[in-house]
């Protein structure tokens, strides 16, 4: 489909046109089928950390260093925690090198997006516990690769955490 830096470019001409719920900026982010993929798109590994940092963090107010003036009463124009197809964006820094970014900006989020000040401290429509489990796996430091037994690691809020899994069989798999 692109190639070398087109991807990054065609990034850049996107404004806010409204696709489904989603503006068109923010479904750029949501390719967890081949995201080392969506890495090459951008041309190189700066250009997709550079670009992904930028959609994050334009996303604050702008007294916390953003572009977002709305505060929740509108949906962000940017990253927004509100909204399913944002959910994966700031987990796909270690795909191009720079899980310490992942690590920031969901502990970022944890702090201060996910907080007691809302009606629920969840920034959008907990559609069967969608936000509420980003908010669990946000604490833990991990997060579930879709279709995978993977999961990409962040920074946790704990100093020690154990998972008890129930072992599956065939039986009950």
């Amino acid at each position: 489909m692109y190639s070398n830096n087109t991807i990054y470019k065609f990034y850049h001409t996107l404004r806010f046109t409204n696709i489904l719920f989603v503006l068109s900026r923010q479904w750029v982010w949501f390719v967890p089928h081949d995201i080392p993929g969506l890495v090459q798109l951008f041309g190189n590994n700066e250009t997709f950390v550079n670009t992904l940092n930028e959609f994050i963090g334009d996303s604050r107010s702008p007294k916390d260093g953003g572009k977002w003036k709305y505060g929740t009463f509108l949906a962000n124009g940017w990253y927004w925690a509100g909204n399913e197809p944002d959910l994966l964006a700031p987990w796909l820094f270690p795909f191009a090198g720079a899980q310490y970014l992942t690590a920031y900006w969901t502990r970022y989020l944890v702090n201060n997006v996910y907080t007691a000040n809302g009606k629920s401290g969840l920034p959008g429509n907990d559609d069967y516990g969608t936000m509420s489990s980003w908010l669990i796996w946000g604490l833990i430091g991990f997060y579930p690769m879709a279709g995978t037994e993977q999961y990409i690691v962040g920074s946790p809020s704990f100093n020690n955490i154990t998972i008890n899994r129930k072992e599956r069989s065939k039986s009950n798999a």
